[in-house]
């Protein structure tokens, strides 16, 4: 299979003042009798577009310019990787958010982006600035990647960043460790008794010490948490996803999948990622692990009240008192334990439901989707 062959458009997208269609041939601008693949791969999709003048990629391979005379006169484009563009080109506030969801639903189908940017040339030569238009999604069909070529009806989607798995996996080992270590030392059920001081030992002193270590570990792992939804470049990791509602389509997909969950509805809406109802409910996890940790933190700090910081931390046992901060301490554990269950039975049945292999993925990073398969928060998967 040749490079050309391989190369196919995904997906093109316009921010609205120029059709797809004029999207696509402002990318495939290029010199007469180009071999460029990708060039080649774009005038396939658009028809030959010959550029007046072309200056070819420049700034390390991120971007080229070309000027064309069709349609509405003379254009100047400048096409490249999507945060040059971004930085060398402007963009209305309003039409940059909708640009960068759908740059990241592109993305994470593992395609690679060309973004378009274009400045108008009036008839006395003045030009206007460069604004970005939209941009187009391209992908590779590398028969390797499917098994077999060409009648294959599956396509598999990279999901799930490492450090997003990392961070699962490490939570679900320091939650156990924290787990049993708390219930120890709620309730001492084996090992010496305090009140036989000749077989006690210090089995106490080691669980105590396991269990801070494991505390502060989760700390760490939600400052890095916090860190990836402030700047994480994937969609899914960002804040934003902590409240899934963008339109009344979203509220209509939470409703369809709880219709779905209590058995009123036979067929769910799909999601390449999580469903209105799973983010809703790992943000409610995430509020209950903070809680979680300030309560810890607060029983933690009792040890020196003379330091302002520790004294500050504490604040909650002072208002609140010992008894109910490790209640509310002891309670959240039981509840979080309650979130496991549900979550593994949840996952392990929908993989059986919808065989997308979303159990694995939280070890190898993908899904395997359906070819033509539109998710409600995605493209439609492996098809332009």
């Amino acid at each position: 299979m040749t490079a050309l062959k391989e190369i196919r458009i995904a997906q093109v997208y316009s921010a609205g003042k120029y059709t797809p269609d004029e999207i696509l041939r402002f990318a495939a601008a290029s010199r007469a009798g180009t071999t460029d693949p990708v060039e080649m791969a774009l005038q396939r999709e658009a028809g030959t577009v010959v550029a007046d003048e072309y200056v070819p990629v420049t700034d390390n391979g991120r971007f080229s310019l070309a000027s064309i005379s069709e349609g509405r006169g003379k254009q100047l484009v400048m096409r490249g990787e999507t945060k040059t563009i971004l930085d060398k080109a402007s963009m209305e506030r309003t039409k940059k958010r909708d640009f960068m969801d759908n740059f990241e639903a592109a993305r994470i189908l593992g395609h690679r982006i060309m973004t378009v940017a274009v400045a108008d040339v009036d008839p006395i030569g003045q030009k206007s600035q460069y604004y970005v238009e939209g941009f187009v999604a391209m992908g590779v069909d590398k028969p390797e990647e499917h098994g077999h070529e060409g009648n294959n009806q599956w396509v598999r989607v990279h999901l799930w960043s490492k450090s997003l798995r990392f961070q699962h996996w490490m939570n679900v080992f320091l939650i156990v460790v924290m787990s049993l270590t708390g219930y120890y030392i709620m309730d001492p059920f084996f090992g010496g008794q305090p009140t036989d001081p000749g077989t006690a030992g210090y089995l106490m002193g080691y669980i105590r010490f396991a269990h801070f270590v494991a505390g502060f570990a989760w700390v760490a792992m939600g400052v890095w948490r916090l860190s990836l939804w402030l700047f994480s470049q994937y969609r899914q990791l960002r804040w934003r996803s902590l409240w899934p509602f963008d339109s009344k389509r979203d509220v209509d997909g939470l409703v369809d999948t709880i219709l779905y969950y209590c058995f009123i509805k036979k067929e769910h809406p799909t999601y390449l990622a999580h469903n209105p109802l799973q983010q809703l409910a790992y943000t409610a996890i995430y509020v209950l692990c903070i809680v979680q940790l300030i309560t810890g933190l607060a029983l933690f700090g009792l040890y020196d009240q003379t330091s302002w910081f520790w004294g500050l931390i504490s604040m909650p046992v002072h208002w609140l008192g010992i008894p109910m901060v490790r209640l509310i301490h002891a309670a959240l554990m039981f509840i979080l334990w309650a979130f496991v269950v549900i979550h593994v039975y949840l996952a392990v049945r929908a993989d059986n439901q919808e065989t997308l292999g979303g159990v694995s993925s939280m070890i190898n990073g993908g899904v395997w989707v359906r070819k033509g398969t539109l998710p409600r928060d995605a493209h439609r998967i492996g098809k332009v």
